[in-house]
């Protein structure tokens, strides 16, 4: 019969309860019977010089920085003589690694946004230390069910700048998360952790990474050479939330933030309902809208075409208010006399003349000679490639009515003219 495990002892600290343990060490739940307040305990296990060395650099780092979003520490216990394990008591925090919860699926933007920005405020607070995270990644960053976060793993924070090469085994971070910088062995800033928690946001809000290959190696020469995919390729986002995620992810280090505190800024310019701090107003920009599946019976509603009113009903409809630069229209006709209706209904219906008539330049003529508009299905109409714009940035963006699509994107209805126009509803259905 097998021996039963014997709890580990941490000195004053009572009641050890294992939260998780990896290849590096063991994370525990104990009670400090002298203040009455759980803590955390992490322990080392392994006890080659480098693993320690880290491990105290952790604590130093940590002892250095005081903040609410960063994991305060306690104490280190043990030293090169002693037998047993060195640990790190630090504050017991009740929450959930990133990484649990993405398992569960993507998370909503301002939830993602209140996240960024609570890490960004402890960033900046360590950064003001001199110290450089390295390794931001959903598992090094924890939430509670309440909101509020806590950054995790310093172990591998550097106070100085990083000298190794990209093939190098002792480049540290997570290659996923990785700035391209990082990758390559030059030098890092605040900015490289900035990189590294706008991939977090793209994670956290499409449910995937954005760079994915085979090798380690080959996920950094990405981070150093591929552009970043489009959010909205995967998940419909609100374009400015999107910019703020593009902006961290920027491949050159001075096209991103250059520090947190610009990030914050950039947070705090979002609107409440994205997480901002701004107030709603009838001009902000809500989220891409979702466009409604329509049945294949359904009929795209027809242009509505210019109807030819009374004389009695144009003049009527005439604003009072005209702006003093355009001349006064009425003077001429009266003195016209009684003919001064017939004048005014002669211009009106040559006015409508030619509105029909550069209608149909627009719906049969194809692409327009200045090449601004171009012809799209009536039904059942397709997003073209470059140049015309991605179909879900125009969407963004508020509408179809002035998009720019490529004629050859016309594959229903060509051979009927009439069944082409340049506007439409984004209410009907998207192909492609």
């Amino acid at each position: 019969m097998p021996e039963a495990q014997t709890a580990p002892s941490f000195g004053r600290y009572r009641d050890a309860v294992m939260l998780g343990a990896g290849g590096m060490g063991a994370v525990y739940r104990a009670v400090d019977p002298s203040l009455d307040r759980f803590v955390a305990i992490k322990v080392l296990t392994q006890r080659e010089p480098k693993y320690i060395e880290r491990f105290r650099r952790e604590a130093q780092v940590l002892a250095k920085i005081m903040h609410p979003s960063i994991i305060q520490i306690y104490e280190i216990v043990g030293s090169d003589e002693d037998e047993s394990d060195p640990y790190i008591v630090m504050e017991y925090f009740e929450g959930k690694p990133l990484d649990a919860l993405i398992k569960k699926g993507t998370l909503p933007a301002a939830q993602v946004v209140n996240i960024l920005r609570q890490t960004a405020e402890g960033l900046k607070k360590a950064h003001a230390n001199n110290v450089i995270h390295r390794d931001i990644k959903p598992a090094n960053i924890m939430v509670a069910d309440g909101g509020d976060v806590k950054i995790l793993d310093f172990g591998i924070a550097k106070l100085r700048d990083a000298k190794k090469d990209l093939t190098g085994n002792t480049v540290l971070g997570t290659p996923y998360y990785m700035s391209p910088e990082q990758a390559m062995g030059q030098p890092i800033d605040a900015r490289t952790d900035i990189y590294s928690l706008g991939i977090t946001a793209f994670h956290l809000l499409t449910g995937k990474k954005p760079f994915e290959a085979k090798s380690k190696v080959d996920v950094m020469l990405m981070q150093v050479k591929t552009p970043l995919p489009s959010i909205l390729e995967f998940v419909p986002c609100d374009v400015r939330v999107v910019q703020v995620v593009e902006k961290m992810c920027a491949k050159k280090q001075s096209d991103r933030y250059q520090n947190c505190d610009e990030l914050i800024e950039g947070l705090d310019a979002l609107p409440r309902s994205l997480g901002g701090r701004q107030k709603e107003t009838e001009t902000t920009q809500p989220d891409m809208p979702k466009v409604p599946k329509a049945s294949p019976k359904a009929s795209t509603p027809p242009i509505a075409t210019p109807a030819r009113a009374s004389a009695k009903d144009r003049t009527s409809s005439r604003p009072s208010n005209r702006p003093s630069s355009r001349p006064d229209v009425r003077k001429p006709a009266a003195l016209l006399g009684g003919n001064r209706l017939v004048v005014i209904g002669a211009s009106a219906g040559l006015a409508v003349v030619v509105i029909v008539i550069l209608a149909a330049v627009l719906l049969r003529g194809g692409k327009s000679a200045n090449s601004g508009t171009w012809r799209v299905p009536s039904r059942g109409w397709v997003a073209a490639g470059p140049p015309a714009p991605s179909l879900k940035m125009v969407q963004q963006a508020g509408g179809y009515g002035n998009c720019v699509f490529s004629s050859k994107a016309l594959e229903r209805g060509k051979e009927d003219e009439g069944t082409v126009r340049n506007t439409f509803s984004y209410t009907e259905p998207i192909y492609g």
